[in-house]
């Protein structure tokens, strides 16, 4: 999360111009570095610069990993209200919680069948993960 002060695109500008060669530039770094950005919820500018002649910029933005996609996928950028500086401060939520479809309970009478050490194993080895929290969560639902 940070400011950049650099833009992806035309139309993160209002009030005036970006520069197409450091937007590519910036959307190369982001490509050769496979980030993701995160949307800032329903703001489409992070800084003005408070003046007369209003200019809107979104400089400020959200990059994350596939590491971190993987063990956040739920993971939203929300701007906070701001009056203080020509910035909008930004908050990261994250949450590992990956809904579960049909949760897993154990029966007592399973840990008498004498094949359930096999069976277990073969349940449990049969979910894999890139990130080990996300492997763990699949595995427990």
């Amino acid at each position: 999360m940070g400011d950049f002060n650099m833009t992806r695109f035309m139309n993160e500008h209002q009030g005036c111009k970006g520069n197409i060669v450091d937007m590519d530039s910036f959307n190369d770094f982001i490509r050769d570095l496979s980030l993701i950005d995160i949307p800032l919820g329903r703001r489409s500018f992070t800084w003005s610069n408070k003046h007369a002649m209003l200019a809107f910029v979104k400089l400020d933005r959200l990059l994350i990993s596939d590491t971190w996609d993987d063990a956040f996928p739920l993971s939203t950028c929300k701007a906070i209200p701001n009056t203080l500086s020509g910035h909008i401060p930004m908050s990261l939520h994250t949450s590992s919680n990956l809904r579960c479809a049909n949760r897993f309970y154990l029966e007592s009478m399973w840990l008498d069948h004498h094949h359930i050490h096999d069976i277990m194993a073969s349940a449990w080895s049969s979910i894999s993960h890139t990130n080990t929290t996300t492997s763990l969560t699949l595995k427990l639902c």
